[in-house]
């Protein structure tokens, strides 16, 4: 069975060749490390392999030592000549320094981007070092440590969306959790859900166990995304009893990626809505609940509301209430739209709008709307649902 697996690969390694000596490139789309060797191993002669690599744009090639060592042995095996081979090197050497040249241009052009803020032109260059896929990850990592956060955003997001898992990677992206600047360490723990190995979980509930990180919101965060549900006790107990504010916000939505039904941790973030000193927080809290569909929160929600007249905030605590398709909401939210401040009244508007999928220009206009929707059998005095 393997040596007809090896003389399968061997035919198609010698019909790429032919296509490629007759001068189409339609074959084969990149020749990278992995083909060169394949194609050395099956016998593919000198001249052949440097037909198919001179003026070939696709050919993505490394030429660190450990390459250069992979690419001799595979020269050997395949009977290539020593001359020839070391030909070869020579090559692969001068192609990997112009590739080099190339994604480091790349790279640097995108670092350029990142501090433009041009949300279209960063989408673009994104999409343009997707495309290089790994083979651009070494360049991304030498500028890991830019001075401007920026940079630095771009570069671990980057390194998230391109996937490669290598410890080396991953490593370099764990690290960034602990960035001086809290906009890296929110893009570094999304970095790292996609990337991170199942045992990682573990390691970041043990860094927030033993608080043995400069700045805890970066691993909290991490907690939440990566989903794992033994980070729910340690999460609750920090947003419990630390007194740092980010790490108690970082906590708050953590719990709410993680979908929690446990009770000590809703029992948390109840008490959370309601905090008096930290107007985020209570945002924070509440959108938690909402997505949990914890029916006690519209209680909180409201009572929070009423608690903290005066204070900034208030219209997003109001937006919480559209994870609740709820008589008891629209009630609430009613009178709401003739506050005197503009932004409850704005926010009390849409978010009717989201719960009704309904639209009134006045106090009068919702009481008719929920007339309309008292008798349907979706809407429910306490209900939790989302429209």
């Amino acid at each position: 069975m393997r040596s007809m697996q090896s003389c399968g690969l061997l035919v198609a390694l010698l019909l790429t060749s032919t296509c490629w000596a007759a001068g189409t490139d339609s074959a084969v789309k990149t020749i990278d490390n992995k083909s060169l060797v394949d194609m050395l191993k099956a016998g593919i002669s000198f001249n052949v392999i440097e037909k198919m690599m001179k003026g070939n744009s696709r050919v993505k090639l490394r030429a660190d030592p450990e390459d250069l060592i992979e690419i001799k042995k595979a020269a050997v095996e395949g009977k290539m000549a020593e001359r020839e081979a070391e030909s070869l090197l020579n090559l692969v050497i001068d192609l990997a320094n112009k590739e080099e040249d190339r994604l480091k241009e790349l790279i640097n052009k995108f670092m350029n981007v990142c501090i433009n803020e041009d949300e279209v032109e960063y989408g673009s260059m994104m999409r343009s070092i997707l495309r290089e896929g790994k083979i651009a990850v070494t360049e991304l990592r030498k500028h890991i440590e830019e001075e401007n956060e920026l940079k630095r955003m771009g570069v671990v997001d980057a390194l998230g969306q391109i996937g490669d898992r290598s410890p080396l990677v991953v490593n370099d992206v764990k690290l960034m959790l602990g960035d001086r600047h809290p906009g890296v360490r929110e893009e570094a723990a999304q970095a790292l859900a996609r990337l991170a190995p199942p045992e990682m979980a573990d390691e970041l509930i043990d860094i927030l166990e033993r608080r043995s990180a400069e700045h805890l919101d970066g691993i909290v965060q991490a907690l939440g995304k990566i989903g794992n549900e033994k980070a729910v006790k340690p999460l609750a107990k920090l947003l419990m009893t630390t007194v740092d504010p980010s790490s108690r916000q970082a906590a708050a939505l953590a719990l709410g990626d993680l979908r929690t039904k446990d009770t000590e941790a809703i029992n948390a973030l109840l008490d959370a809505v309601l905090d008096d000193h930290d107007g985020k927080l209570r945002i924070y809290a509440a959108n938690s609940l909402g997505r949990i569909r914890e029916p006690r929160a519209i209680g909180y929600i409201i009572r929070s509301f009423q608690r903290h007249e005066g204070k900034k905030g208030r219209d997003e605590l109001l937006r919480q209430l559209k994870h609740f398709k709820s008589l008891k909401v629209v009630d609430f939210l009613i009178p709401c739209t003739n506050k005197d401040a503009p932004d409850v009244r704005r926010a009390a508007q849409e978010t009717l709008q989201i719960l009704t999928g309904a639209d009134a220009n006045s106090q009068e206009g919702w009481l008719a709307v929920r007339e309309v929707i008292r008798d349907r059998p979706d809407w429910k005095a306490n209900g939790t649902s989302t429209p």
